[in-house]
């Protein structure tokens, strides 16, 4: 990655595929911090409840996060009678995808530019008022 001056915030040249993977399909710091909780624990199986307790988040905010993680390919959902269960994804190129961006975000200016990304795209979809 090098490193640009323009402006306030310094740019990076990120791996086009982790800036896709940013502004795409981890757009938002809940799925952060639900994509690193299945990153450290891959055999996870949980409902959306279960996961809401353990990050403490509220589960009506969490259960359209996992979702669309689901239907971005970096969680598998199996419906089990009244249940909805989600794992990490198996798919070994998506596994390494989402590794690679939590090794970027040991970077301090990866993780900023990241997190510019996030609210940048939140901001464009924010209602106006």
């Amino acid at each position: 990655m090098s490193r640009k001056h323009t402006g306030l915030l310094p740019t990076l040249d990120i791996e086009p595929r982790l800036l896709e993977l940013v502004q795409t399909r981890l757009d938002t710091f809940i799925k952060w911090d639900i994509m690193r909780h299945f990153h450290t624990r891959p055999h996870l199986t949980v409902t959306a409840e279960q996961l809401a307790r353990e990050l403490g988040r509220d589960v009506r905010v969490l259960r359209p996060q996992l979702q669309q993680l689901a239907r971005g390919g970096l969680l598998s959902v199996e419906e089990l009678a009244d249940m909805r269960l989600f794992t990490y994804t198996d798919n070994l190129d998506t596994r390494a995808l989402v590794k690679d961006f939590f090794v970027a975000c040991h970077d301090r200016r990866f993780r900023v530019h990241a997190i510019y990304q996030v609210i940048r795209g939140l901001r464009a979809t924010a209602p106006r008022l």
